[in-house]
């Protein structure tokens, strides 16, 4: 549920616009899973603090803004 807080507090941050060109709109399902695996690499998980989990949103939407990951569009 933190995780879902803070993918929502970056949406809102940052605008719909970044956002969509950060994960797609809807939300390219490569980018999500990958945020995700990462997430979960950082220990990111239920019991971890709000302020945390919003910590790594924000430095992970910092990072693909500066370094935007291609996807294979199928």
């Amino acid at each position: 549920e933190q995780f879902v807080v803070g993918v929502a507090a970056a949406h809102e941050t940052i605008g719909a616009d970044v956002f969509s060109r950060i994960l797609g709109f809807p939300g390219e399902r490569e980018l999500v899973v990958k945020l995700a695996q990462y997430g979960l690499s950082q220990r990111i998980n239920g019991k971890t603090p709000l302020a945390d989990c919003s910590f790594f949103i924000k430095n992970f939407v910092s990072q693909a803004i500066k370094n935007p990951v291609p996807i294979s569009r199928s």
